[in-house]
């Protein structure tokens, strides 16, 4: 067994793309700790020990404990380990709580004696910096607008009853992603200065012939000023309906098939030369490119001037930087507080919306 061990709580979708990512940045799964039977018993067929509860893989000593669990029960969880141990790292799955359990988790960690780490995994992300080496080095834009869209078609899902999200409505699943996105960006982006609108859209579908509405599960649209004058617009759409669509990624009037994504930061503004200029950032996983590849692109004038094609596995890279940090041999690519005050900003942003 590795002597990186980890412990993961939760046996869903999500846990079992850890389980790939963390073997390949040398993790051993010590256990699963999952209180659903039909799911220990799948972790088991999978050849992973399964507990029903923190207290028996405690015993196990892991390196980090690794929280998979929906959102709604993260603080529950991390209860479950601090109370048997206090000392415990954790990894913890983005949006970190659910907006009502803020000052719960607050309580928790100031008591924790643990290193904490957020799968926020698009700070990791090589696209972004790309961007940022692009419009500042190579272009020298003067940036005037910033959009980041995470379109999505979860049609398919929705039907089923997944990602029906009661907390966060539209925000919940890539509304993490796009601020950290923006906060990547720098001081010119982020922080807002002012707020200009948060706007949830609700959809409309029918379920076995019957009309069915999820009050803001359609898109979500948020829109502020930087304090340097940068306009800044965030918006997801889980309908699949494209927004700001880019070439040559993107064509005009694009909608996404059901598990298709369309995950783009475009920054905007004159060059050195006063180029009217964009530089759009295309994020996997995308209809268009493999897994674990992402490009930037330059238009001038509208007109596609640059491409490269960048490799950019987001998840690997940040899990691969949480275990160095868990291991002490790197900083926290994640801290908890930053992904606390996103927690709230996206729960104040889903109700002023409603």
């Amino acid at each position: 067994m590795s002597a990186i061990t980890c412990v993961r709580v939760g046996y869903g979708v999500a846990a079992r793309i850890h389980e790939l990512k963390l073997r390949a940045s040398g993790v051993s799964t010590a256990a699963v700790v999952e209180v659903d039977p039909r799911r220990r018993r799948h972790a088991a067929s999978d050849g992973l020990l399964a507990f029903s509860s923190c207290r028996q893989a405690a015993r196990l000593k892991p390196t980090f404990w690794d929280i998979c669990t929906s959102t709604s029960r993260h603080v529950d969880a991390i209860e479950s380990i601090l109370h048997v141990e206090p000392a415990a790292n954790l990894l913890i799955e983005k949006p970190v709580c659910a907006p009502s359990d803020v000052p719960r988790l607050l309580a928790l960690l100031a008591c924790s004696r643990g290193r904490v780490v957020i799968n926020d995994n698009y700070r990791s992300s090589a696209v972004t910096r790309a961007v940022k080496r692009l419009v500042h080095e190579k272009l020298g834009l003067r940036i005037r607008r910033v959009i980041v869209e995470m379109t999505q078609n979860r049609m398919e899902d929705f039907m089923s009853g997944r990602f029906i999200d009661q907390d966060y409505k539209a925000l919940g699943y890539e509304g993490p992603h796009m601020l950290a996105i923006v906060q990547e960006l720098g001081d010119s982006v982020w922080p807002p200065a002012q707020f200009e609108r948060a706007r949830l859209t609700d959809l409309q579908m029918h379920v076995d012939g019957r009309p069915v509405r999820l009050p803001g599960q359609r898109s979500a649209l948020v829109s502020y000023l930087s304090r340097t004058g940068v306009a800044v617009e965030l918006y997801t759409g889980l309908d699949g309906v494209v927004r700001d669509p880019r070439p040559p990624l993107a064509p005009p009037h694009a909608r996404l098939r059901g598990g298709t994504r369309y995950r783009v930061v475009i920054v905007a503004g004159p060059d050195r030369e006063g180029h009217s200029c964009e530089v759009v950032g295309f994020y996997e996983p995308s209809s268009t490119m493999g897994r674990g590849v992402g490009a930037a692109v330059v238009l001038r004038d509208g007109v596609v001037v640059g491409m490269l094609s960048i490799a950019d596995d987001t998840m690997q890279t940040h899990l691969a930087r949480a275990v160095d940090h868990f291991t002490g041999t790197a900083q926290n690519p994640s801290e908890a507080l930053p992904a606390i005050e996103i927690a709230q900003m996206l729960g104040r942003f889903a109700s002023a919306s409603m």
